[in-house]
């Protein structure tokens, strides 16, 4: 149960198995937990252990932790004014270099269907999960990612053999 200090406890928690591995005699599960709170927030993060229920705990953890993480951040905001961090020149178009990697994909909009799409597929080829790699490279789930944080992760996977 989250802490007492924490109004925006969850709602609905959902854990499951996302991955199962084995070498030998050596076994690794990893999964993910999706909490939704009362607010309408949805947070998810993986666990990983060498027991399922080790690493149903590790991602309810993991969770937990993001969602407490993300109340400390949103009560500093509140109480920040909002002229703490204002910038003294503010960049025209003049003073902003070209950045290619940032127009690429989308930029800071959503990925588009077709690039999760592409993204499953490659991974998929490639014999591994999508959504662990969302995890491992970016910290969340595929379908959060920005059109230049997909299309990182499709040259990433292009270029992996």
């Amino acid at each position: 149960m989250p802490s007492s200090t924490s109004p925006d406890s969850w709602s609905d928690i959902n854990t499951d198995m996302i991955a199962r591995t084995s070498n030998g005699a050596d076994c690794q599960y990893i999964c993910k937990t999706t909490l939704k709170t009362h607010s309408g927030r949805t947070v998810s993060a993986l666990g990983e252990a060498d027991t399922l229920q080790a690493a149903s705990d590790s991602s309810r953890t993991n969770a937990t932790r993001l969602l407490q993480t993300q109340f400390a951040a949103s009560n500093d905001a509140v109480t920040q004014s909002p002229w703490d961090d204002a910038p003294t020149h503010v960049q025209g178009p003049q003073d902003r270099p070209q950045d290619k990697a940032m127009l690429n994909g989308g930029g800071s909009k959503p990925a588009s269907p077709k690039q999760v799409g592409l993204v499953k597929k490659i991974a998929q080829e490639k014999g591994q999960l999508a959504e662990a790699l969302s995890y491992r490279d970016f910290g969340k789930d595929l379908a959060q990612l920005t059109g230049a944080e997909i299309n990182t992760l499709i040259r990433t996977l292009k270029g992996s053999h």
